[in-house]
């Protein structure tokens, strides 16, 4: 089922910073919306961000991969900032990425869900969310069920909305991070 999805949350062990940030370039943990049917590419999502990074720093766009999904466009801004954050191209161009699954404890404490029931709203701690162009491109795919299911913060609660809404509440940023599980992409790592 291409709409059922799933929030990781990851911890990029190379960040200068120890904690959450508004931006997925300096922040030490970003929360990732995929598909159960695909498998996260974790050195594709660092190289994705360390070129988005590089761009940013030297003053160009953000590469299409890390461009925001045409139909949500008019309602995102990419890589949306908390109020009074500001990330410097200084931060921007030191920004190293080497990305692992969060520790159980971190998860935790950063989403405030437990395993299996973590959700991208209402989490603790500022996060970044990411959302796997899979998803992003599910109102194209299945245009009569533009949708998603996702975590709800309990383990048997699950939320169901439109992707260019879950896209636009999150200030999310599409990465093409993930592979479809069983794909020729996916036996090649």
């Amino acid at each position: 089922m291409p709409s059922l999805c799933k929030t990781i949350l990851l911890e990029n062990t190379a960040a200068a910073s120890s904690t959450a940030t508004g931006s997925p370039f300096t922040s030490r943990f970003v929360a990732v919306v995929l598909q159960y049917c695909t498998k996260l590419d974790l050195p594709r999502l660092s190289k994705q961000l360390k070129g988005a990074a590089d761009m940013a720093a030297a003053g160009s766009k953000a590469p299409a991969a890390l461009a925001i999904p045409g139909a949500i466009k008019q309602a995102v801004k990419p890589h949306a900032l908390p109020p009074g954050a500001h990330v410097t191209a200084k931060e921007v161009s030191a920004a190293k990425f080497n990305f692992a699954v969060a520790q159980p404890a971190d998860s935790d404490r950063l989403s405030g869900y437990k395993h299996n029931a973590v959700t991208p709203f209402g989490m603790t701690s500022p996060v970044p969310v990411l959302i796997t162009r899979q998803v992003a491109e599910l109102p194209k795919v299945q245009p009569a069920a533009p949708y998603v299911w996702l975590g709800g913060g309990e383990v048997n609660l699950k939320l169901r909305l439109p992707v260019v809404q879950l896209a636009a509440a999150l200030a999310a940023t599409e990465v093409h991070a993930a592979v479809a599980r069983g794909s020729e992409e996916e036996e090649e790592e």
